[in-house]
């Protein structure tokens, strides 16, 4: 008896951990305006909802230098308010140091819309943007999501912003995947 109270008190143990954590296995909503449908990210240690591909300045003895070069954005699940509907989104990119307010819009991409229904999600292709990242070892760079639900004369009837919070970096040496924005220039030294 004394086991079988162990055996649960461990796995209620532990699907507390797992219900705390979960919060922090998905991307964070930022806001949502006017009528929406349902919608999400897919964004997660496993499926990263962006990757950052970074170029090689140099490696030698003394350690190498990579810049980042692009970034490429997982299209949302998005469906349609109503029976059917228009919806589209884009990705912005921001260039910041971390720290609340330094964050500002470096890119965009285009809108891209799509034909959706309240049971069937559109289909969006993933979408890249080119980064022109400095050499500076503060700035990070992190990727938002914007949503909208069209009406039927075409103007927007609801939006949402998600942020991404998990990337997977794709370098000389290999890829990672990181919780947090990506690092625009990384300078270490050789082993």
């Amino acid at each position: 008896m004394a086991r079988t109270r162990l055996v649960t008190g461990t796995l209620l143990a532990a699907m507390g951990l797992l219900g705390t954590s979960s919060s922090t296995l998905a991307d964070t909503e930022l806001g949502h305006q006017g009528d929406f449908g349902r919608h999400r990210l897919e964004d997660s240690g496993t499926r990263p909802g962006a990757r950052c591909h970074y170029r090689t300045l140099s490696v030698d003895e003394h350690g190498y230098r990579l810049l980042l070069d692009r970034i490429s954005v997982r299209p949302p699940r998005m469906r349609s308010i109503g029976e059917t509907g228009r919806v589209g989104w884009r990705a912005v990119v921001q260039r910041g140091t971390g720290t609340p307010g330094t964050w500002a819009t470096v890119a965009r991409t285009r809108v891209q819309t799509a034909r959706a229904t309240a049971a069937r999600p559109a289909e969006f292709e993933r979408m890249a943007l080119a980064i022109e990242a400095r050499e500076r070892t503060d700035e990070l760079y992190r990727v938002l999501v914007r949503m909208r639900w069209y009406g039927s004369g075409g103007a927007v009837r609801g939006s949402a912003r998600h942020r991404v919070d998990h990337h997977r970096t794709v370098k000389f040496y290999g890829k990672a995947t990181q919780f947090g924005p990506c690092q625009g220039f990384e300078w270490a030294v050789a082993p």
